[in-house]
């Protein structure tokens, strides 16, 4: 191959290569950093903190429900409120704690040291947030007393949110197992 040659086919493979870089306007733009395990269970801890807090400021709308009897028409507001705004606390500093690992300049063992601390924290929250939606459930329940449509649509709803709880702790925990064999 000639020093022309090559010239030509280095400009063939350049003008190939700019062709293919997304424009920062261009809609179908791929993006092109890997994302790791730590990134997911950050993205996925900051998806839910904003969830569960536009659920916190959500709840004032329950106390207008009128299928509540008693003094249920406030607790479980309340309840609802203080449980959605413990998960979205927890959720955010699981976050920043996550955030903190940085394999790059970290020792192994201290970012497998963090990861098994924040995945500890974890199951931490799960002891404390999982009776307490229990608890709502069944105040929900014993509070729509005479409204078998409503209780139907409870028991749908708690299974639905056991269906969807569980896949979302398999996606944290696979991504924890992730962060310590990456790092091992």
């Amino acid at each position: 191959m000639t020093d022309e040659e090559l010239k030509l086919t280095w400009q063939q493979m350049s003008n190939c290569i700019d062709s293919m870089e997304p424009t920062p306007g261009d809609s179908l733009s791929i993006d092109l950093r890997r994302r790791t395990s730590r990134d997911n269970l950050a993205r996925r801890y900051r998806r839910f903190a904003a969830i569960e807090g536009a659920m916190t400021a959500m709840t004032p709308l329950w106390f207008n429900a009128d299928f509540f009897h008693g003094i249920f028409r406030y607790i479980i507001p309340i309840a609802m409120a203080v449980e959605f705004l413990c998960a979205a606390i927890m959720d955010l500093c699981l976050m920043r704690g996550i955030k903190t690992i940085d394999p790059g300049k970290m020792s192994i063992s201290r970012v497998c040291a963090l990861a098994a601390r924040y995945r500890r924290m974890h199951h931490l929250c799960m002891c404390v947030l999982i009776p307490l939606s229990l608890a709502i459930v069944g105040m929900f329940i014993y509070a729509t007393e005479g409204y078998t449509g409503m209780r139907v649509a409870i028991a749908t709803g708690a299974a639905a949110g056991v269906a969807i709880g569980i896949s979302q702790y398999l996606k944290f925990m696979r991504d924890y197992k992730r962060l310590f064999k990456n790092n091992l």
